[in-house]
Protein backbone atom coordinates (compact mmCIF):
# COMPACT_ATOMS: atom_id res chain seq x y z
CA UNK A 1 0.00 0.00 0.00
CA UNK A 2 0.95 3.69 -0.54
CA UNK A 3 2.34 5.36 1.97
CA UNK A 4 0.34 8.67 2.58
CA UNK A 5 2.27 11.73 3.37
CA UNK A 6 0.70 15.13 5.17
CA UNK A 7 1.99 18.51 4.42
CA UNK A 8 3.00 20.51 7.67
CA UNK A 9 4.46 24.03 7.64
CA UNK A 10 5.84 24.42 11.52
CA UNK A 11 8.29 27.79 12.37
CA UNK A 12 11.10 27.00 13.56
CA UNK A 13 13.16 30.03 14.39
CA UNK A 14 12.71 33.88 14.91
CA UNK A 15 16.70 35.45 15.28
CA UNK A 16 18.08 38.56 15.21
CA UNK A 17 21.03 39.37 14.72
CA UNK A 18 23.07 43.08 14.72
CA UNK A 19 26.23 42.88 13.31
CA UNK A 20 26.52 42.66 9.49
CA UNK A 21 27.77 45.15 7.50
CA UNK A 22 27.02 47.21 5.74
CA UNK A 23 23.46 45.48 5.90
CA UNK A 24 21.44 47.64 8.82
CA UNK A 25 21.74 47.26 12.37
CA UNK A 26 18.97 44.86 12.99
CA UNK A 27 17.69 41.82 10.89
CA UNK A 28 14.93 39.15 11.74
CA UNK A 29 14.93 35.67 10.47
CA UNK A 30 11.65 33.86 10.42
CA UNK A 31 12.44 30.31 9.48
CA UNK A 32 9.42 28.18 7.95
CA UNK A 33 9.98 24.49 7.22
CA UNK A 34 7.62 21.92 5.22
CA UNK A 35 7.50 18.69 6.19
CA UNK A 36 5.93 15.63 5.18
CA UNK A 37 4.30 13.41 7.97
CA UNK A 38 4.36 9.37 7.51
CA UNK A 39 0.84 8.55 8.56
CA UNK A 40 1.99 5.50 9.53
CA UNK A 41 5.17 5.41 11.24
CA UNK A 42 4.58 9.23 12.36
CA UNK A 43 7.94 10.42 10.72
CA UNK A 44 8.49 13.78 9.41
CA UNK A 45 11.10 14.56 7.39
CA UNK A 46 11.92 18.30 6.44
CA UNK A 47 11.60 18.71 2.67
CA UNK A 48 11.67 22.38 2.29
CA UNK A 49 13.01 25.86 4.41
CA UNK A 50 11.65 28.80 3.85
CA UNK A 51 13.69 32.21 4.95
CA UNK A 52 11.72 34.99 5.65
CA UNK A 53 14.63 38.31 6.12
CA UNK A 54 13.21 41.30 7.89
CA UNK A 55 16.31 44.18 7.74
CA UNK A 56 15.17 47.28 10.38
CA UNK A 57 15.91 50.41 9.41
CA UNK A 58 15.47 54.25 10.56
CA UNK A 59 13.28 54.20 7.37
CA UNK A 60 10.90 51.28 8.09
CA UNK A 61 11.61 47.92 6.94
CA UNK A 62 12.29 45.31 3.94
CA UNK A 63 11.16 42.04 3.80
CA UNK A 64 12.81 39.16 1.64
CA UNK A 65 11.55 35.51 0.60
CA UNK A 66 14.26 32.64 0.26
CA UNK A 67 13.37 28.92 -0.44
CA UNK A 68 16.09 26.41 -0.37
CA UNK A 69 15.26 22.40 -0.55
CA UNK A 70 17.18 19.40 -0.39
CA UNK A 71 18.91 17.54 2.74
CA UNK A 72 18.31 20.19 5.17
CA UNK A 73 18.40 20.05 9.42
CA UNK A 74 15.78 22.02 10.38
CA UNK A 75 17.12 22.12 14.02
CA UNK A 76 20.44 23.51 13.10
CA UNK A 77 20.49 27.03 12.01
CA UNK A 78 23.81 29.71 11.42
CA UNK A 79 21.56 33.04 11.56
CA UNK A 80 24.78 34.57 10.29
CA UNK A 81 25.53 32.16 7.40
CA UNK A 82 21.69 32.91 6.04
CA UNK A 83 22.01 36.86 6.05
CA UNK A 84 25.47 36.65 4.17
CA UNK A 85 23.74 34.44 1.50
CA UNK A 86 21.15 36.27 1.76
CA UNK A 87 23.56 39.80 1.26
CA UNK A 88 25.21 38.03 -1.75
CA UNK A 89 22.30 37.56 -3.55
CA UNK A 90 22.61 34.93 -6.07
CA UNK A 91 21.78 31.50 -5.70
CA UNK A 92 22.62 28.72 -8.66
CA UNK A 93 21.01 31.33 -10.90
CA UNK A 94 17.71 30.93 -10.40
CA UNK A 95 14.74 33.56 -10.31
CA UNK A 96 13.75 35.26 -7.11
CA UNK A 97 11.85 33.46 -4.61
CA UNK A 98 12.07 30.34 -6.67
CA UNK A 99 13.78 27.17 -4.77
CA UNK A 100 16.97 27.29 -4.45
CA UNK A 101 16.80 30.58 -6.17
CA UNK A 102 17.94 34.20 -5.44
CA UNK A 103 16.32 35.97 -2.34
CA UNK A 104 12.79 38.33 -3.44
CA UNK A 105 12.02 41.81 -2.24
CA UNK A 106 8.81 42.02 -1.36
CA UNK A 107 7.07 45.08 -2.08
CA UNK A 108 5.11 46.27 1.16
CA UNK A 109 1.83 47.16 0.11
CA UNK A 110 1.83 43.92 -1.75
CA UNK A 111 2.05 41.99 1.38
CA UNK A 112 0.64 44.09 3.92
CA UNK A 113 -2.14 45.31 4.68
CA UNK A 114 -2.59 49.32 5.43
CA UNK A 115 -2.28 51.25 8.61
CA UNK A 116 -5.50 53.15 9.61
CA UNK A 117 -5.74 56.36 12.20
CA UNK A 118 -8.49 54.40 13.66
CA UNK A 119 -6.13 51.57 14.58
CA UNK A 120 -4.26 51.00 17.65
CA UNK A 121 -0.69 50.80 17.20
CA UNK A 122 1.79 48.51 19.25
CA UNK A 123 2.92 50.27 22.26
CA UNK A 124 6.84 48.85 22.41
CA UNK A 125 6.69 49.82 26.10
CA UNK A 126 4.51 47.17 26.65
CA UNK A 127 6.27 44.73 24.99
CA UNK A 128 6.90 41.76 27.63
CA UNK A 129 7.49 37.53 26.53
CA UNK A 130 3.75 37.37 27.22
CA UNK A 131 3.15 38.49 23.91
CA UNK A 132 3.64 36.93 20.39
CA UNK A 133 3.77 38.93 16.64
CA UNK A 134 1.90 36.99 14.20
CA UNK A 135 3.26 38.36 11.05
CA UNK A 136 1.20 37.41 7.75
CA UNK A 137 2.12 34.07 6.12
CA UNK A 138 4.85 34.66 3.39
CA UNK A 139 5.60 31.72 2.01
CA UNK A 140 3.80 31.64 -1.14
CA UNK A 141 4.34 35.28 -1.71
CA UNK A 142 7.00 34.70 -4.62
CA UNK A 143 3.67 34.34 -7.02
CA UNK A 144 1.62 37.45 -7.22
CA UNK A 145 -1.99 35.72 -7.22
CA UNK A 146 -1.43 34.14 -4.27
CA UNK A 147 0.56 36.99 -2.54
CA UNK A 148 -2.90 39.11 -3.41
CA UNK A 149 -4.65 36.27 -2.36
CA UNK A 150 -3.34 35.84 1.22
CA UNK A 151 -2.72 39.75 1.61
CA UNK A 152 -6.88 39.99 1.29
CA UNK A 153 -6.44 36.91 4.81
CA UNK A 154 -4.43 39.30 6.51
CA UNK A 155 -6.76 42.09 5.74
CA UNK A 156 -9.59 41.22 6.91
CA UNK A 157 -8.17 39.64 10.53
CA UNK A 158 -6.56 43.41 11.49
CA UNK A 159 -10.02 44.53 10.51
CA UNK A 160 -11.94 42.14 12.81
CA UNK A 161 -9.13 42.62 15.29
CA UNK A 162 -9.64 46.47 15.29
CA UNK A 163 -13.10 46.59 14.46
CA UNK A 164 -15.18 43.72 16.68
CA UNK A 165 -12.57 42.04 18.52
CA UNK A 166 -10.92 44.76 20.64
CA UNK A 167 -14.83 46.07 21.99
CA UNK A 168 -16.21 42.45 22.38
CA UNK A 169 -13.41 40.58 25.11
CA UNK A 170 -13.91 37.31 26.27
CA UNK A 171 -11.83 34.86 28.17
CA UNK A 172 -11.52 31.95 25.94
CA UNK A 173 -10.42 33.94 22.36
CA UNK A 174 -6.81 35.18 22.09
CA UNK A 175 -6.18 39.13 23.40
CA UNK A 176 -5.46 41.83 21.13
CA UNK A 177 -2.84 44.11 22.17
CA UNK A 178 -2.01 46.55 18.75
CA UNK A 179 -0.35 45.91 15.36
CA UNK A 180 3.36 46.94 14.54
CA UNK A 181 3.59 49.59 11.95
CA UNK A 182 6.42 50.16 9.36
CA UNK A 183 5.98 52.66 6.27
CA UNK A 184 2.37 52.80 7.23
CA UNK A 185 1.84 49.06 7.03
CA UNK A 186 0.56 46.72 9.50
CA UNK A 187 3.71 44.14 9.34
CA UNK A 188 2.55 41.96 12.86
CA UNK A 189 -0.30 41.64 15.36
CA UNK A 190 0.69 41.62 18.95
CA UNK A 191 -1.18 38.95 20.54
CA UNK A 192 -0.78 37.25 24.18
CA UNK A 193 0.99 33.78 23.98
CA UNK A 194 0.02 30.50 24.70
CA UNK A 195 1.83 27.59 25.93
CA UNK A 196 0.76 25.55 22.76
CA UNK A 197 -1.56 24.43 20.31
CA UNK A 198 -4.38 22.01 21.27
CA UNK A 199 -2.43 19.72 18.24
CA UNK A 200 0.32 19.61 20.53
CA UNK A 201 -1.24 18.98 23.75
CA UNK A 202 -2.51 15.41 22.06
CA UNK A 203 1.31 14.54 22.19
CA UNK A 204 1.86 14.40 25.93
CA UNK A 205 -0.77 11.48 26.51
CA UNK A 206 1.09 10.82 29.68
CA UNK A 207 -0.67 14.10 30.96
CA UNK A 208 -4.69 13.41 31.96
CA UNK A 209 -6.52 16.12 29.67
CA UNK A 210 -9.96 17.19 30.75
CA UNK A 211 -11.99 17.28 27.32
CA UNK A 212 -14.80 18.07 28.57
CA UNK A 213 -13.38 21.57 30.08
CA UNK A 214 -11.87 22.08 26.57
CA UNK A 215 -14.67 21.65 24.62
CA UNK A 216 -17.03 23.71 26.82
CA UNK A 217 -13.95 26.46 26.61
CA UNK A 218 -14.28 26.72 22.55
CA UNK A 219 -18.46 26.59 22.97
CA UNK A 220 -18.53 29.32 24.85
CA UNK A 221 -15.94 31.22 22.61
CA UNK A 222 -18.26 30.19 19.79
CA UNK A 223 -21.07 30.86 20.97
CA UNK A 224 -19.49 34.53 22.13
CA UNK A 225 -19.01 35.10 18.02
CA UNK A 226 -22.03 33.94 17.04
CA UNK A 227 -24.30 36.00 19.18
CA UNK A 228 -22.30 38.33 21.46
CA UNK A 229 -20.61 40.49 18.87
CA UNK A 230 -21.17 44.47 18.85
CA UNK A 231 -20.20 46.77 16.21
CA UNK A 232 -20.68 50.69 15.97
CA UNK A 233 -21.46 52.53 11.99
CA UNK A 234 -20.10 55.88 12.02
CA UNK A 235 -22.61 57.68 13.90
CA UNK A 236 -22.19 55.87 16.84
CA UNK A 237 -24.98 53.36 17.12
CA UNK A 238 -24.29 49.91 18.39
CA UNK A 239 -25.62 46.88 16.45
CA UNK A 240 -25.24 43.19 17.37
CA UNK A 241 -23.67 40.96 14.61
CA UNK A 242 -22.71 37.35 13.95
CA UNK A 243 -19.73 36.29 13.02
CA UNK A 244 -18.59 32.51 12.32
CA UNK A 245 -15.39 31.31 12.89
CA UNK A 246 -14.61 29.34 10.09
CA UNK A 247 -12.02 27.25 10.93
CA UNK A 248 -12.22 25.44 13.92
CA UNK A 249 -9.51 22.64 14.28
CA UNK A 250 -6.49 21.62 16.69
CA UNK A 251 -4.02 23.64 15.40
CA UNK A 252 -6.28 26.67 15.79
CA UNK A 253 -6.88 26.20 19.45
CA UNK A 254 -4.35 27.25 22.09
CA UNK A 255 -4.15 25.64 25.45
CA UNK A 256 -2.67 27.28 28.57
CA UNK A 257 -2.18 26.92 32.05
CA UNK A 258 -4.29 28.84 35.08
CA UNK A 259 -2.94 26.98 37.94
CA UNK A 260 -3.82 23.66 38.51
CA UNK A 261 -6.13 23.30 34.93
CA UNK A 262 -5.84 24.09 31.43
CA UNK A 263 -7.82 27.19 29.42
CA UNK A 264 -8.74 26.75 25.62
CA UNK A 265 -8.53 29.71 23.70
CA UNK A 266 -9.54 30.22 19.92
CA UNK A 267 -6.77 31.70 17.80
CA UNK A 268 -6.47 32.65 13.56
CA UNK A 269 -9.48 34.72 12.89
CA UNK A 270 -8.15 35.23 9.23
CA UNK A 271 -11.19 33.11 7.76
CA UNK A 272 -13.70 34.46 10.36
CA UNK A 273 -16.42 36.00 8.58
CA UNK A 274 -19.84 37.61 9.49
CA UNK A 275 -22.80 35.25 8.92
CA UNK A 276 -23.94 34.80 5.74
CA UNK A 277 -21.14 36.29 4.19
CA UNK A 278 -19.00 34.89 1.38
CA UNK A 279 -16.52 31.94 2.90
CA UNK A 280 -13.11 33.00 2.59
CA UNK A 281 -9.55 31.29 3.83
CA UNK A 282 -11.17 28.25 4.75
CA UNK A 283 -13.72 26.21 3.02
CA UNK A 284 -11.92 22.74 4.66
CA UNK A 285 -15.42 21.96 6.43
CA UNK A 286 -18.49 23.32 4.16
CA UNK A 287 -16.56 22.22 0.69
CA UNK A 288 -19.72 22.66 -1.15
CA UNK A 289 -20.65 25.63 1.09
CA UNK A 290 -20.37 29.56 -0.43
CA UNK A 291 -21.52 31.79 2.96
CA UNK A 292 -20.25 31.61 6.48
CA UNK A 293 -22.83 30.15 9.02
CA UNK A 294 -22.61 28.51 12.56
CA UNK A 295 -23.00 25.27 11.66
CA UNK A 296 -19.57 25.13 9.84
CA UNK A 297 -18.22 26.27 13.62
CA UNK A 298 -19.95 23.46 15.27
CA UNK A 299 -18.94 20.67 12.63
CA UNK A 300 -15.51 22.02 13.47
CA UNK A 301 -16.06 21.27 17.43
CA UNK A 302 -17.51 18.19 16.93
CA UNK A 303 -14.46 17.06 14.65
CA UNK A 304 -12.49 17.97 17.59
CA UNK A 305 -14.25 16.43 20.54
CA UNK A 306 -14.18 13.10 18.07
CA UNK A 307 -10.05 13.26 17.87
CA UNK A 308 -9.83 13.97 21.69
CA UNK A 309 -12.03 11.21 22.78
CA UNK A 310 -9.73 9.33 20.31
CA UNK A 311 -6.55 10.06 21.87
CA UNK A 312 -7.77 10.26 25.66
CA UNK A 313 -10.22 7.89 25.96
CA UNK A 314 -10.25 8.03 29.73
CA UNK A 315 -10.90 11.21 30.15
CA UNK A 316 -15.06 10.89 30.38
CA UNK A 317 -18.16 12.43 28.79
CA UNK A 318 -20.86 14.79 29.32
CA UNK A 319 -23.98 15.44 27.01
CA UNK A 320 -23.00 18.06 24.44
CA UNK A 321 -25.64 21.30 25.20
CA UNK A 322 -28.40 22.82 22.63
CA UNK A 323 -27.05 23.82 19.78
CA UNK A 324 -23.90 22.30 19.87
CA UNK A 325 -24.45 19.71 16.74
CA UNK A 326 -23.39 19.99 13.22
CA UNK A 327 -26.11 20.75 10.83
Amino acid sequence: METRFVTLWEQLLIAAHSRLPPLPTLHTVVITARFELDEETRECRCTELYYILISHHPRGETHYLQRSKGKVDPWQHDVLEILTTLREGSVGGRQPGAVDGRPLLLPPAEVFSAFRSDFTEFDWEHLTPKLYAKRPKLLHSADPIERKKRKSFADLEVLLYETVLRHNEHPNIVKYHGCVVANGRVTALKLYRHSKTLYQRCSDTAKPLDVDSIISHVRTALQHLHTNMYVRDDVGNKSQVSYCHTDVNAHNIMVTEDGDREVAVLIAFDSCAQAGQPLGKSMRLDPVGKTSHAGIDWRGLEEVETELRKVFPCAGRTPSGPGVQAI
